[in-house]
């Protein structure tokens, strides 16, 4: 499933990111220091969530500047394709 992020995701966010902090470096710092909602600040994020039973597997990110940012451990060919 997909859904967009909600304030109180931003812990779980917050943790996945870290366990990703190698290429998770932009998402976090936008997290951190724009938070979820944010609609004022050209690097505010959107994020979008794709999870499973585990919790969070991905995540889509995209600023109000029009950038489009992923994490996405695992992707496959398919589910890229899809």
């Amino acid at each position: 499933m997909i859904r967009k992020a909600v304030p109180d995701d931003r812990p779980a966010l917050a943790a996945f990111f870290e366990r990703h902090i190698e290429t998770s470096m932009f998402l976090l710092g936008n997290l951190e220091r724009h938070g979820i909602g944010n609609t004022e600040h050209r690097h505010g994020t959107s994020f979008f969530l794709r999870e499973t039973g585990d919790g969070i597997t991905g995540v889509f990110g995209a600023t109000n500047s029009g950038m489009l940012l992923c994490q996405l451990p695992g992707l496959t060919t398919t589910e890229a394709q899809t």
